[in-house]
């Protein structure tokens, strides 16, 4: 393995892996794979972004102390408002 990338060197792998025989070439995306592949990027960062929203707000509910064990289900998927006090 080389180090120190550059255009030159990146070249020349490229012009060695074109010379040789057993090589195999990953076919390019079609158009709908490539749309799919970014539907499903934009369906983690969702994800990710509503299970920060409930770890957040337990969190600000934890410090207030209005965070009970029956007001958050166990799955975590569905967030119920506190009992009043």
């Amino acid at each position: 393995m080389k180090s120190n990338k550059n255009d030159f060197l990146d070249a020349e792998a490229i012009a060695e892996a074109v010379d040789r025989q057993n090589m195999r070439f990953v076919p390019i995306k079609t158009d709908d794979q490539l749309h799919l592949q970014a539907i499903h990027r934009v369906r983690d960062r969702l994800i990710a972004r509503r299970t920060s929203v409930i770890n957040q707000l337990r969190a600000f509910l934890l410090e207030r102390h209005d965070l009970r064990e029956d007001s958050v289900q166990a799955q975590g998927s569905d967030v119920r408002y506190p009992r009043e006090r």
